[in-house]
């Protein structure tokens, strides 16, 4: 099994890589290995979905990140590679993304302006009105 073997370090393109991808790495040395998504499954007992979902950077997929690290690492750990290593480059990563919030489209102004009467309120005023003058006619001549 590949988890024997002697730990391996990063290739010095991903180590100097500004952009490096945790589960990208992972996929890489999977796929040099020639191990199978289903084989890690069947080694680590993590779902095929979450795998993929790691090999994809996808870290929105996970409830906490507690599962996270512990899936990483025990992905890690199954290839051969130094968790630690891993995790260090996964939290480095999620800081970067962290860092990067979104500009607003524009501002919002959420209070309601005054608009005036509304189409469904002039409707209703008016059948109060019909109801009302109604109710009066009937009244004086009944």
């Amino acid at each position: 099994m590949p988890s024997n073997k002697k730990k391996e370090n990063f290739e010095p393109e991903q180590e100097q890589n500004a952009t490096f991808s945790p589960g990208l790495y992972l996929k890489s040395q999977r796929e040099a290995k020639k191990i199978t998504l289903n084989q890690v499954v069947e080694a680590t007992k993590i779902t095929k979905l979450y795998l993929e979902a790691i090999e994809e950077d996808n870290w929105d997929m996970f409830s906490a990140e507690i599962y996270t690290k512990g899936f990483i690492k025990n992905y890690a750990k199954f290839l051969g590679l130094d968790p630690d290593e891993i995790l260090k480059k996964y939290e480095e990563s999620v800081k970067k993304t962290e860092n990067k919030k979104p500009e607003p489209i524009h501002n919002y102004n959420f209070e309601k302006e005054d608009e005036g009467f509304n189409f469904f309120q002039w409707i209703v005023i008016s059948l109060l009105i019909i109801i009302l003058l109604g109710g009066i006619i009937y009244l004086f001549y009944f």
